[in-house]
């Protein structure tokens, strides 16, 4: 009677802990959304606040708001952030989709290998391949253009990586993996039964990929898309490592130029002007991807 008697109290506890769990879960969350929301708040301010944070003469103004969205070098940091997140958005479908198609729709040999040698990549800090690229292909010490020009008498380098295209190279190649492991996760979960239905019917592999693959596989792409787009608008150190010596300034690097000027004070409120600006494009991002998670059952 003592052994069913603990064992009764054993299981009245536990529904206990698991909603002590729970409970400490929501609140984790919640106290988690408050702190973004606390820092979003700070952003906010201090776009229309003017002077230094705790200055007790602090007013509040628009000239922030003025100051960055009429000067035409904002809408050039901003057009070149735009390429470069397109760029390195576009090499990294390029190499990590079909990749992820062949790996989990494919017999492809050496699949353990490809996922081994991809996980690896992702360890790979992106200054430590921005810094390889630059000793290969930089236009005054590239090793690489250093040989072709001593090889056929160039006067100029035929390679710049320093440029907007080869930033967006190096992190689209930096990000390749990542695509990879983010949509072989969707193709993994498209019901393969609906690829050879298609293909009873007549369809080649082309057309069954082109009207039943990747249309069922399309918001998880999207949602990968975008989450990769996002970074290579906020990343800094491919940028700050090819792109600060050749005055080609991102989202990232501006910032940064801002809060640490060579003399003067950090401008906060244009940072929290141009972070306001962030807020609402990821807004729309995110307004895009739930209106495309609505259709997907379609």
């Amino acid at each position: 009677m003592t052994a069913i008697a603990e064992r009764l109290a054993e299981n009245a506890a536990k529904p206990r802990r698991r909603d002590g769990a729970a409970a400490a879960m929501v609140a984790l969350s919640i106290l988690a959304c408050l702190v973004i929301a606390a820092l979003l708040g700070v952003a906010l301010w201090l776009s229309f606040a003017e002077g230094t944070p705790g200055d007790y003469h602090l007013g509040y103004t628009l000239a922030h708001y003025q100051e960055i969205f009429l000067s035409p070098f904002t809408y050039r940091v901003i057009g070149n952030t735009a390429l470069f997140s397109a760029i390195a958005l576009a090499v990294a479908l390029a190499f990590g989709l079909p990749l992820a198609w062949l790996v989990e729709r494919t017999d492809l040999p050496g699949k353990r290998l490809i996922f081994s040698l991809l996980a690896i990549a992702l360890l790979i800090p992106g200054f430590s391949v921005a810094l390889g690229w630059l000793f290969l292909l930089n236009p005054r010490i590239g090793l690489i253009n250093v040989a072709l020009q001593s090889l056929f008498g160039l006067k100029t380098a035929p390679f710049n990586i320093a440029s907007l295209f080869g930033m967006g190279l190096v992190e689209g190649l930096s990000l390749a993996p990542l695509a990879f492991v983010m949509t072989a996760v969707v193709f993994r979960a498209v019901d393969p039964a609906l690829d050879e239905a298609a293909r009873i019917g007549g369809a080649s592999v082309w057309q069954s990929l082109r009207r039943v693959t990747i249309p069922l596989a399309w918001p998880g792409v999207l949602a990968a898309s975008l989450y990769i787009f996002t970074i290579g608008f906020g990343t800094f150190d491919v940028p700050a490592i090819l792109g600060l010596q050749a005055r080609i300034f991102t989202f990232s690097t501006y910032v940064y130029m801002q809060i640490s000027p060579s003399d003067g004070l950090p401008e906060y409120g244009g940072v929290a002007t141009l972070s306001v600006f962030m807020l609402v494009l990821a807004l729309g991002f995110s307004a895009w991807y739930s209106r495309v998670q609505r259709q997907a059952p379609r």
